[in-house]
């Protein structure tokens, strides 16, 4: 009996050590315009706000929707003139999934995906991939890993 627990105690010990990795893959396809940090990221809950959180902290401006920002002006006098502008251009929008689920009975695992296209050039300029277990200190860490290397190409 008493190897029994001892095989208990070294399984949590590992299922604990092993619920501490979390893996990121940031893949660059463009470069961000560090003069146009303007993106919009959609959505409610508590991923999207914290994803709003950090670009914010990183000195981007940020939308939740891109077509609350645009206006239509004109005139009817005979013939239909009208003029559509954005209020502010927001060059970039952010997608992204985001899951989580429980592992081994004790973690609760997350994954997510993001990716940041340049509305300008409709090139995903930067795509993060992570999955681990303490998502909100991982996805700080990743986000703004994953920003510094689209800033410096």
């Amino acid at each position: 009996m008493k190897i029994l627990n001892t095989y208990f105690i070294y399984f949590v010990l590992v299922i604990s050590i092993v619920g501490c990795i979390s893996s990121a893959s940031i893949m660059v396809n463009g470069s961000i315009d560090k003069n146009e940090k303007v993106v919009s990221i959609g959505g409610s809950g508590e991923f999207p706000s914290i994803v709003r959180r950090i670009f914010s902290e990183n000195g981007w401006k940020v939308f939740i929707n891109q077509k609350e920002y645009s206006k239509t002006e004109g005139s009817n006098k005979g013939t239909v003139n009208l003029t559509t502008s954005e209020m502010t251009p927001i060059r970039y929008t952010l997608i992204y999934k985001y899951r989580s689920y429980k592992e081994a009975l004790i973690n609760t695992r997350f994954q997510y995906g993001i990716t940041l296209i340049d509305n300008k050039t409709q090139i995903d300029v930067l795509n993060l991939y992570a999955s681990g277990f303490d998502h909100i200190t991982n996805l700080e860490n990743d986000i703004e890993s994953a920003l510094e290397s689209g800033l410096s190409n």
